[in-house]
């Protein structure tokens, strides 16, 4: 790669816009807003990542976890985040995740 820096910047501006348009898209087939999202488990990204999908959803802090203490294991950050939301309360019967 001859401009990483450059390839990088390119490759966060389409990922973000592909996870939204992926959890919109998720939402819709269900029958589903972004007002009805409960919580969100999402793969590990960087802190500003994290915090402009929520942000982009109408999504509190509360209402997903980042993984900082953990970092990314892969396609499963997001079954650890679903488990430290269950324990931590943050998800309840009923909920849409």
């Amino acid at each position: 790669v001859l401009d990483p820096v450059g390839m990088k910047a390119r490759l966060e501006e389409k990922s973000i816009k592909n996870f939204l348009k992926v959890i919109r898209m998720s939402l819709s087939k269900s029958g589903l807003t972004e007002e009805e999202l409960d919580y969100l488990g999402i793969l590990h990204m960087k802190k500003s990542a994290h915090h402009y999908v929520l942000k982009e959803l109408g999504l509190s802090e509360q209402q997903s976890i980042y993984l900082e203490n953990y970092g990314h294991i892969g396609q499963i950050d997001q079954i650890l985040s679903l488990e430290l939301a269950l324990q931590q309360g943050r998800i309840k019967d009923g909920d849409n995740v």
